[in-house]
Formats: structure tokens, sequence, C-alpha cells
């Protein structure tokens, strides 16, 4: 008889591996729909929200979220959508009816808009909605309705390249990227003023808050090239206070989270997560790729929210699969403060990701192209949260199952718990067990269940534990035979 190994797996909190035969079990193969990052002992799935307007607003594409007191001075969600024609409205979200509403005042409805900035600000006179348009123009949206907008507030210049919106809460001051440049408004009502401007051939890309600085990203528009600034917020300087150079590579997302500044750069195969660890950016994790080419075409978005000290922001992703296959990883990744990442959530259906927001403890998300303005989540009850593991045992040896149970905290009336397996990376996923017992806490499966069969022999074996319902998952116990007969054969 060979020797018997058991492993339990009670730990989820190492996030995504770059390798499926790493050996640290805290971390996964794959996770979505999961909440990973809030407890270490369990996972919670993301199971029951809904669709938002995508029926009430045909002809529509959803592009940015944000959130501020309207004339009314209610807390309001408002979008801003591209129409048929390709120029900017806004709509806003009725809390009372759960459908998108249409302002009273001018909607714009006459020029393209930017769909990268889109923020509310006090100028001094009164709270507005700003936003670009697709040239020159920095536009706003007076908040009480009635007396509508006035549409073409500064003149920046013609522009190519922009970014979101920055608004620093220790100077209460709005900055505005265009190109290389950033401009700013003081909150006096004054036009727009230009500040610093970045090396030619450059473009920023994202900025954010970090301690008394901005820390702007800037990538080379011909170069796979791009570098940090901190600046200093000093509007007399020409220059950046200090410079970091990421050679190689492009920068997508910047973030503050719990005040360690994190970069997500790539150079369109691999994507690397960076921490500022105040002399240099470290190297923190690493996500590996295998097609150039789907990067280049998909590119990255360049959206994001923050939630609970979590970056979550869109990204297509190949990883490698067995051979020269490989697994496309679309939805919204989530990032925390110490490198560790996750696919979040991913939304049935959707091909591109717009804007991001975290509203009212809700994720909402702009995604698709079809002129249809589709916001929210739509996996549901039905939509399984997925866990799969990394590899278990090495090739050197053959080995029978003998047991695998998932841990689980009661199951709800609705709760489900799925268990498959599979012994090669392009091999189908097998059924198990399926666990639907109300309060149920463990199960236990020594065969196929739904056949009696019993469990192939394996050199390497992966699990995969699917969740809907709201069943969330504690642990998973494997137990298996290391046969001793084979070695090296």
């Amino acid at each position: 008889m060979g020797k018997i190994k058991e492993i339990l797996i009670d730990t989820f909190s190492g996030g995504q591996a770059t390798d499926p035969r790493d050996k640290n079990f805290k971390k996964f193969y794959h996770s979505k729909h999961f909440d990973a990052f809030s407890f270490s002992h369990k996972l919670k799935p993301r199971f029951d929200s809904a669709d938002k307007g995508s029926a009430q607003l045909p002809g529509l594409t959803a592009l940015r979220f944000w959130s501020s007191a309207d004339k009314n001075n209610t807390n309001t969600l408002w979008c801003l959508v591209e129409n048929g024609s390709g120029n900017g409205v806004i709509i806003k979200w009725n809390t009372t009816t759960e459908e998108w509403d249409s302002p009273d005042g001018n909607l714009f409805d006459t020029t393209t808009v930017s769909e990268n900035a889109f923020i509310a600000y006090n100028d001094g006179t009164d709270t507005k909605l700003y936003l670009l348009d697709g040239a020159r123009y920095l536009m706003c949206y007076d908040l009480d309705e009635a007396s509508g907008s006035t549409e073409q507030e500064d003149d920046l210049g013609a522009y190519t390249y922009d970014a979101p919106f920055l608004l620093n809460t220790i100077d209460d001051i709005l900055y505005i990227f265009k190109d290389n440049e950033v401009w700013y408004k003081d909150g006096d009502s004054a036009a727009a003023q230009a500040s610093i401007t970045f090396p030619e051939d450059t473009y920023i890309a994202m900025a954010c808050q970090y301690g008394n600085y901005i820390a702007i990203a800037v990538n080379w528009i011909n170069e796979i090239k791009s570098a940090i600034f901190l600046w200093d917020r000093d509007t007399s300087l020409e220059t950046a206070t200090e410079r970091y150079d990421f050679e190689s590579s492009k920068i997508y997302q910047i973030a503050n989270l719990q005040g360690r500044l994190m970069v997500m750069d790539t150079d369109f195969i691999d994507v690397y997560f960076r921490r500022f660890n105040g002399s240099e950016f470290s190297l923190v994790n690493k996500m590996i790729g295998v097609r150039q080419t789907n990067l280049q075409t998909n590119n990255f978005y360049r959206f994001n929210t923050i939630r609970n000290d979590i970056l979550l922001f869109p990204m297509s992703l190949d990883v490698p699969g067995y051979g020269d296959s490989y697994n496309t990883r679309l939805g919204i990744w989530a990032l925390d403060s110490n490198g560790k990442v996750t696919l979040d959530t991913v939304i049935e259906g959707a091909t591109t990701y717009k804007g991001l927001y975290y509203w009212l403890g809700d994720l909402w998300v702009c995604y698709n192209t079809d002129k249809t303005a589709k916001t929210g989540i739509t996996y549901s009850k039905t939509n399984p949260s997925v866990y799969e593991t990394l590899f278990i045992g090495d090739a050197s040896r053959n080995k029978t199952l003998l047991a695998v149970g998932a841990r689980t905290e009661p199951l709800p009336a609705d709760g489900q718990i799925v268990i498959k397996y599979r012994t090669a990376e392009d091999s189908d996923w097998t059924t198990i067990s399926t666990e639907t017992t109300d309060d149920s806490r463990y199960h236990d499966a020594v065969n196929i269940e739904s056949t009696g069969a019993i469990f192939e022999d394996f050199r390497e074996i992966q699990f995969r534990v699917e969740s809907t319902g709201g069943a969330v998952l504690t642990g998973l116990r494997v137990r298996y035979e290391e046969k001793d007969d084979n070695i090296g054969t």
C-alpha cells in the first residue's frame, strides 16, 4: 500500500498565482465572482446583482459614472452616455423608480465627448458636472437642471490624448490632463490654467493623489516606455519634483491604496504590479501572458474605482494553458496594496468595459458598445462563483484519489456547491458532486456521485468549486494515495 496524503486548503489569502504548479495553496489558479480579499479563511460569493437600465435606454452607450447632490440636494448617480449620433448626453439614476431619467436642462447632445473624463466639481459658485469634448473644450453641466449648462467652459486647445480628471482633496483643485500637459481649475470661477508640461512625444495616462504630491503616469507615444512623476503641485514650476522611469513597459493603472502607491504596467505580454517604497517601484507581482496580439488589439482600459481599499479595473489577459493553448481572462480585476490580484467580476456577455463606480455599496459598470446603456452587474444566483486550485501532486508517481470534500458556511436555501476535477490542463472538468442540502457545512465524495464510478488515477490533479445561490466556501479537503510502483516511469 502506498502513502496516504491529505491536503486541507482553508486559507485563500494568497491571490492568483502566475504558475499553476505553485505549491503555496493559499493562492489559486483562478477565481471569479468571489470576494478574495476581505476574509483569509473563506471565499464569499458576489451573486445577487442585476442589470440596470439596458431596456430603458436603447440607442445609448454608457461611458462614465459620478455621484453628486442634485438640485434638491439628493445624492444622485449621474451617467455620461453617448447617443446614436456619437454625442454626449447626461442621465441620472432614479432610486425610486429604479430607472434612468433625463434631467430637465440642456443635455449637450451637440458634441462628441471623451469617455475618460467625468467629475463633479464646485467652481466657486455652484457644483457642476465637468467633462471634455472630443476636441479642445472643457465642458460643464449645471446641476440646477432648469438653467441648463454652459457647454464650452474653457478652451484648452486641441488635443489627442486625455486622462481621467483628478480632484485633489488637499487643495480642492480640479486637475485636467491633455496630451502631455497638466491644467487646473482652482474653484474661483476663473478659467482653467495650464501648469507643467511633460516630455514631447508623451501623453498622461492617469494620475492619483499621493500624500502632498500628485503621482502622474506618463507613457511615450511611439515607444514601449513610461515614467511616474511626483509633482508637489507647485504651479510656478515647469517640471515635476521626482521622476521614475519604467523601461519597456506602459502604465495603465495607478492608485493610492492604504497610503501605498501602486502601479500596473505591461510590456504587452506580461502584466506587472509594482509598489513605491520611497526610492523606487519594487515588483510585487507579475501576471504571465501569452499573446502580444491580444493585448495590443484589446488594449487595457483606463477605468477604475476603489472599493474598500481595493483597486478594481478592467483587463483582458490571456494566461498560459496547456502547451500552446491559453485561457482568456476578461473582466474586472482586483488589486490590493500587497500586490495580490484576482479576477473579481466577469459580466456575462461583456466584450468591452467602460466606467466603473462604487456607489452606496454597489459596484456600477458600463460595458459593451452596442448602443445600449448597460450598467450594473449582470451575474445572478444562477451564475456561479468559481474557485480553481493549483495543481496538487507531482508527476513522478501515480496516485489514487480517495476522497474530496468542500467545507462551507451553512448552505442557504438556494445555495449549491459543485466540485469538479481534471488531471490535465487541456482536459474537460468532470463533476464529482453537487451539494444542495439546506444548512449543510461539509460534503465528502468518494466517487463520481452521479454514476458511482471510481476516480481515475492521476499524476497531477486540479479541483474546481462552483458556488451558486450565495454558498460561502471555507475549505477544501483532498485525500489521496501515492503509489510506490512507478517512480520515474
